[in-house]
């Protein structure tokens, strides 16, 4: 029997800028394409990067279990989300349901109740807003983000909440 063997197709240049990427990702392909040619298709493929590795064992045993909790309360949101609305969240639905439960259904800034239904389903009602500018801040976390009324978020602008709510920095 012959199994199939699914290789990894070459990097176009024009799609990752960043040429010490572009050069790992090429690296990591040619390794993938080797173990498929000797082996056949692996099941799955578990990738730890240099910064991984350098940690100590159970610092990476925390994140991994960090990360499989994340997962589970992903799941436990979707299922719930899917309970109340009778849909199947998108990806920026579940975050959005999330801050939405963890904020009890208000607005972050202005302290006014989000209709669940227009959150999900009415777009430019509500919104995922950076507390302090991504562009200030670099910061994408989880904990930079709140979900905001649309008008709010477009009024504070490039703003911290400091500065929207009329203070100067």
């Amino acid at each position: 029997s012959q199994e199939r063997q699914i290789r990894l197709l070459p990097l176009q240049p024009d799609e990752i800028r960043n040429p010490v990427v572009f050069r790992a990702l090429a690296q990591t392909r040619k390794v993938v394409n080797a173990v498929v040619q000797e082996y056949g298709s692996p099941y799955s493929i578990h990738l730890e990067l240099a910064r991984d590795i350098s940690r100590p064992f159970d610092e990476r045993k925390k994140i991994q279990k960090e990360q499989e909790e994340s997962n589970r309360l992903k799941e436990r949101i979707k299922e719930e989300f899917k309970g109340l609305f009778d849909a199947e969240p998108t990806g920026t639905q579940i975050f959005m349901f999330r801050l939405w439960k963890e904020q009890g259904g208000f607005c972050a800034y202005s302290n006014a109740y989000l209709d669940a239904n227009r959150v999900f389903f009415d777009p430019g009602y509500a919104e995922v807003d950076h507390v302090i500018p991504y562009s200030r801040s670099f910061d994408d976390s989880m904990s930079n983000k709140v979900l905001v009324s649309g008008a709010e978020n477009r009024n504070k602008g490039n703003r911290t909440p400091f500065e929207y709510m009329g203070h100067d920095e």
